[in-house]
């Protein structure tokens, strides 16, 4: 993402920015990580001599790209109609009770 906005970061350094910047993400204190996110990246890439506008523009399509996945995945899992949320909808298995 970064190099599709035109930073100028290498796939090296993105890995190691982004890396540690996802864990601090998983810190509670905000929903799935917003805001953190977006703060760690902008430092991170502050830090290492590149536009902080970038590291915001990175962090934003990182989430919505986390964000999409989620949602598709989702999706499937309600679809898939042997998962424990579809339950409700399949009619139960016939029992066989014993009488002897």
């Amino acid at each position: 993402m970064a190099q599709g906005i035109g930073s100028g970061i290498s796939v090296g350094d993105a890995f190691l920015l982004v890396l540690p910047v996802m864990l601090i993400a998983t810190i509670p204190v905000s929903i799935a990580g917003w805001g953190v996110r977006e703060s760690a990246l902008v430092m991170a890439f502050s830090y290492a001599g590149l536009p902080a506008a970038d590291g915001l523009v990175v962090s934003v399509l990182l989430g919505a790209v986390m964000f999409v996945t989620g949602l598709i995945g989702g999706a499937v899992w309600l679809l898939n109609f042997d998962s424990p949320a579809m339950a409700w909808r399949s009619p139960a298995p016939p029992t066989e009770q014993n009488q002897g």
